[in-house]
């Protein structure tokens, strides 16, 4: 399977978009700057908090929009250290790094 890794996460998904008309222009702009500061587009946007509706409700998902957004991204340090301390202790001991591969 060959995915574009320029195209927006929801092309290389098969999902078709819908355009919705009339929108005032100050939605559509303040819609962008929210879909843009998360590094997506408003579809791909519409696309998660469409799938969060599955199992969280409406209040739920905005308080977790508001819990988050003013808290910095993590820096790849810090992103490998969670992902670290989630491993057992003995993890490393019974599988190699890639650079030991």
């Amino acid at each position: 399977m060959n995915v574009d890794s320029s195209a927006p996460c929801w092309e290389s998904a098969g999902i078709e978009t819908v355009p919705i008309r009339n929108v005032p222009e100050d939605l559509h702009e303040t819609l962008k700057l929210r879909a843009k500061g998360l590094r997506r587009t408003i579809a791909e946007v519409d696309a998660i908090r469409s799938r969060m509706t599955l199992f969280m409700s409406a209040e739920e998902i905005d308080a977790a929009i508001v819990a988050i957004q003013d808290k910095p991204r993590p820096t790849g340090d810090e992103t490998g250290q969670a992902y670290k301390s989630a491993f057992p202790p003995d993890f490393s001991g019974r599988f190699p790094s890639l650079c030991e591969v």
